[in-house]
């Protein structure tokens, strides 16, 4: 029998707990949490895993006029591979991103030491920057395109141009990395810095790099992940809703919530983790389970007149998204989507929370001298929300499709305002597919 939901039965480290009806953990859960919501929404805080959807978990929480919002973001490593190191002589090193954040020093200093002992390092980043200075071989793939190159490497997808188009690379690229993962099996490690998990498929890369079955250092940014939850609640806060199977504070849930005296709610397809702190869990997909909770609720634009949600699933709320942040136009007053124009290049940044007015763009000197550019020119930069100037510098090694800078402020403008950059698996947003 399918479990609906969980209901804790012993205390809240124990990991007791009875299944119950989905019907009876509505009514609880609307026990606990109606009076919060609709008389002090301050005290609500929800905090969304990296699986789950950030949009409609932003848009609920705006309904109920709560800003306790807290996402283990995209950007932060709770989003990079898991750290796993048993050979300690790799003969091998696959370097993803650009590993410049924090720790990049002693990540930098451990492949200086393995390459000293005969360890060949081949990098994936678009700009030989970072770890990739250190590299015998670079490869300036495209943006955002890591998933499809381990996709190839794990054996997913054959090796041949459909699937390497995206890439930048060549099939003689690919054809003789895949003799190397062979000629070195078993001592080979991977390197992955923040450029990994930063874009929209982060995730998956990640995942992706788990199957290849070698060792995994701890990124540069590694450590930088959100705060323990004991430090996410406030002295008002009276209701924990845990949205997601993927919080990067699994391991510590139980050990922060001690002190917790209030309630704690999860929604998660896979009761484990930090479910284990919940005093309800509503097993199946958080988003659908949200959208019901929401609709018992009352909240508005989540609930029809009977109390009940008018999306059937998530399904069907993923389509209204778009209409919802149009200011609540009917759908008749919507405008017809125009054909977009051409924004061939990614923009990207080496420091996103950078707020330095580094008003410097590299672009690749080919590309430029191509495109009739000069070093020093000034130039205008436009994506689909907005446009920049910046003083353009020529860099020879960096991808012909990539524009980069230092810091984070320069693109700002660049960045949609009302329709953030998304994961269209998790609706995390992602700074780092950018189009310009």
């Amino acid at each position: 029998m399918t479990v609906e939901a969980l209901i804790r039965s012993g205390s809240r480290s124990g990991g007791d707990f009875q299944p119950i009806g989905m019907e009876e953990a509505l009514r609880t859960a609307t026990m606990w949490l109606s009076p919060l919501v609709h008389q002090e929404p301050q005290s609500v805080t929800l905090c969304v895993g990296r699986d789950a959807d950030f949009q409609l978990a932003s848009d609920w929480m705006k309904k109920i006029g709560s800003k306790n919002l807290f996402a283990d973001r995209a950007l932060s490593a709770a989003n990079a591979p898991k750290p796993r190191e048993n050979n300690k002589e790799p003969s091998l090193i696959l370097a993803f991103g650009s590993g410049t954040g924090r720790g990049a020093a002693d990540t930098q200093a451990k492949l200086a030491r393995l390459r000293a002992t005969g360890a060949e390092i081949i990098s994936f980043n678009p700009v030989k920057t970072g770890l990739s200075v250190l590299a015998d071989q670079w490869l300036g793939l495209n943006p955002g395109s890591d998933e499809a190159v381990l996709r190839v490497l794990t054996g997913k997808v054959p090796c041949n141009f459909d699937h390497l188009a995206e890439t930048g690379l060549s099939i003689m690229d690919m054809e003789r990395l895949l003799r190397q993962l062979d000629e070195h099996s078993g001592k080979v490690t991977v390197i992955a810095g923040r450029g990994v998990f930063a874009h929209a498929n982060g995730r998956q890369t990640s995942a992706l790099i788990e199957q290849l079955g070698a060792d995994i250092l701890p990124a540069s940014d590694y450590n930088n992940c959100p705060q323990p939850l004991s430090n996410l609640l406030n002295e008002q806060c009276q209701a924990l809703v845990c949205m997601g199977s993927s919080l990067a504070w699994h391991s510590q849930s139980a050990r922060d919530l001690d002190g917790f005296d209030g309630r704690v709610i999860a929604l998660s397809d896979k009761p484990d983790g930090f479910d284990t702190c919940a005093d309800l869990v509503f097993c199946g997909l958080p988003e659908d389970n949200l959208l019901t909770l929401a609709g018992r609720l009352g909240t508005k634009g989540f609930s029809d007149v009977e109390g009940n949600s008018p999306f059937e699933s998530f399904d069907d709320y993923r389509p209204m998204t778009k209409i919802i942040a149009a200011r609540n136009l009917p759908r008749q007053s919507v405008p017809e989507p125009q054909p977009e124009p051409d924004y061939p290049f990614h923009a990207i940044t080496q420091k996103p929370h950078d707020t330095a007015n580094r008003a410097v763009v590299f672009m690749n000197a080919n590309k430029a001298k191509f495109l009739g550019f000069a070093n020093k020119d000034i130039v205008q930069i436009e994506s689909k929300s907005g446009s920049v100037r910046a003083i353009l510098a020529l860099m020879d090694n960096m991808n012909e499709n990539t524009l980069w800078s230092w810091g984070g402020s320069l693109f700002a403008p660049l960045m949609p305002d009302e329709e953030p950059l998304q994961d269209a698996t998790t609706g995390q947003p992602a700074w780092f597919d950018l189009k310009v």
